[in-house]
């Protein structure tokens, strides 16, 4: 209990630390560019995510018509797994795959969620900036998904 709390204010430091100093975990708590991808098309969105380690939340916002957001909360205690094409293509929607050249398919991760509200997608696809930053970003989720 003590070191989950410890864990979880270290986590919160890295939100204030300043823009010129933040680490990787620091800029998705303020807040990071990526895409995402359609699981039925393939079509791709750009937008930004989140991470809200005080409500322990993974934010997805897209801009919309006529400047209305659109936004994703997913708990990060649903998520049931991250998969990125290391784990197979197999794991993503044939349509995701096929749209994607070799370059983007290294930065593809998928988050599988549990969710009871039936208009609330279950699982997301989205392409990191770099292989790194979707490395960064799947270790900083599963290191919050088991706290």
């Amino acid at each position: 209990q003590q070191q989950q709390q410890q864990q979880q204010q270290q986590q919160q430091r890295r939100c204030e630390t300043p823009p010129q100093e933040m680490d990787f975990a620091t800029g998705a708590c303020v807040g990071r560019r990526c895409t995402q991808l359609s699981m039925s098309t393939g079509a791709q969105t750009e937008v930004h995510y989140r991470v809200d380690v005080k409500m322990n939340q993974f934010v997805l916002k897209a801009g919309g018509r006529q400047g209305r957001h659109k936004k994703l909360i997913f708990p990060i205690l649903s998520f049931r797994d991250i998969y990125t094409i290391d784990d197979g293509a197999d794991k993503f929607p044939r349509c995701v795959v096929e749209s994607l050249s070799s370059e983007e398919k290294a930065r593809l991760l998928m988050i599988v969620s549990l969710s009871d509200d039936p208009m609330m997608p279950t699982n997301v696809c989205l392409l990191e900036a770099s292989r790194l930053a979707r490395d960064h970003l799947v270790q900083h989720l599963q290191d919050l998904m088991f706290l």
